[in-house]
């Protein structure tokens, strides 16, 4: 599991998301996530099996609630540094 405790941008995510795709979708079985994107209210959640994927706007966060990220990856033989670090420099 990765978490943020921070909103990211969009195009960035995308990127890294599109990288570890590329390079892993084989040994990744599932992963599901729940994301506070910069500049918008609603939570996105991202959510796969290998290389098919779904992008959902949810609702909105509520005002209480703390806004971040939360990555859940399943898989087999995952590089888990590679992969903290590739979100980690997400802003």
């Amino acid at each position: 599991m990765v978490e943020l405790d921070h909103a990211v941008d969009f195009a960035a995510l995308s990127d890294v998301m599109e990288g570890f795709l590329l390079s892993y979708a084989d040994n990744l079985l599932r992963y599901k996530c729940i994301l506070a994107i910069n500049g918008d209210d609603r939570r996105l959640l991202f959510q796969g099996v290998q290389r098919l994927y779904s992008a959902d706007w949810d609702r909105e966060w509520l005002p209480d609630e703390k806004r971040g990220c939360i990555m859940v990856f399943i898989g087999q033989d995952l590089p888990e540094q590679e992969i903290r670090d590739g979100f980690a420099h997400l802003m």
